[in-house]
């Protein structure tokens, strides 16, 4: 037996409870609160701990370089809090110029479904406490991602899947407390929208401007003390990311090597990139430039 758990309750079912199990209730939730609120206190003296479920979210994820500016408080709450296993992660960055694209990628890469099906895999926009929130399932996990101020991006997960005495229950919502005291302490500013092929196709698009904002912002490194390998890795991280994004539309055009003589890459390189990475990241400059070209023509 399966049950399905809404993450709205109908105000129906609230006022057929009886006043004593309201009182009751009422009392277990000021409890929960109390000790929910010093568990999130605790977040900001938390040093990071094992990555939890869905791998690194915005620092370490790929496609951002490491930056020591950068800080992660990670908690996974204890068993005694709460059954859903909650856990809670606050990352603030310190260079937050693409911190919405890379929110995103994180939900994008969590929902890579395969062949899942939109129950056991899906993605949307969802209000909760009153804010917008990014919902991801996978499996038997759910989180909620947002981002906080213009430097901070929060994740709060669950296990969705749950096994009861009489069958499995299916909680599509986290612990209702927990996600209002961090939305509290860390509000959303993100706007509702819809994972529609045109916000696909600005997604990756993005992901191009983002790629070559960061191998710019790394190019300045290779010439000094740090290593001259670090950019030279970066791009061609970058370009294999970038050769797999699905071809939607007016996507990213398909990379080729360099030809045998190496004097178109000349123009486009960079100190430390081989001939082949040097070619692939001056097309790709020239592309990007001609769509925004393109855009700047077809207007608004």
């Amino acid at each position: 037996m399966t049950v399905r758990v809404a993450p709205v309750e109908s105000s129906d079912m609230r006022n057929q409870t009886s006043a004593p199990v309201v009182a009751t209730a009422a009392r277990a939730v000021v409890a929960f609160t109390l000790t929910l609120g010093a568990a999130i206190a605790a977040l900001a003296a938390t040093p990071p701990a094992r990555a939890v479920w869905g791998g690194p979210f915005v620092i370490g994820a790929p496609g951002r370089p490491l930056d020591r500016g950068d800080r992660q408080q990670r908690r996974r709450l204890p068993a005694s809090l709460t059954a859903a296993r909650a856990y809670a992660e606050v990352e603030v960055v310190r260079d937050s110029t693409w911190l919405a694209q890379e929110i995103e990628a994180y939900v994008r890469r969590m929902t890579d479904c395969g062949t899942l099906t939109p129950a056991w895999c899906h993605r949307e926009f969802q209000r909760v406490a009153g804010a917008v929130v990014i919902m991801l399932a996978r499996g038997g996990r759910g989180e909620l991602v947002w981002r906080s101020g213009a430097d901070t991006a929060v994740r709060l997960g669950w296990r969705r899947i749950r096994e009861t005495p009489t069958g499995t229950l299916t909680v599509d919502a986290p612990p209702v407390a927990l996600a209002t005291t961090l939305l509290a302490r860390w509000p959303s500013n993100l706007v509702a929208g819809t994972f529609d092929e045109a916000r696909e196709r600005r997604w990756m698009e993005g992901e191009v401007d983002r790629f070559l904002f960061y191998a710019d912002r790394l190019a300045p490194a290779v010439s000094g003390d740090s290593d001259p390998r670090a950019l030279a890795r970066f791009v061609a991280d970058g370009l294999a990311r970038l050769a797999v994004l699905p071809p939607l539309g007016r996507g990213v055009p398909p990379l080729e090597a360099a030809p045998a003589d190496p004097s178109p890459a000349a123009a486009g390189r960079q100190d430390g990139l081989p001939d082949d990475l040097a070619y692939q990241l001056a097309e790709l400059r020239s592309w990007r430039a001609g769509r925004g070209a393109a855009q700047g023509r077809e207007g608004p």
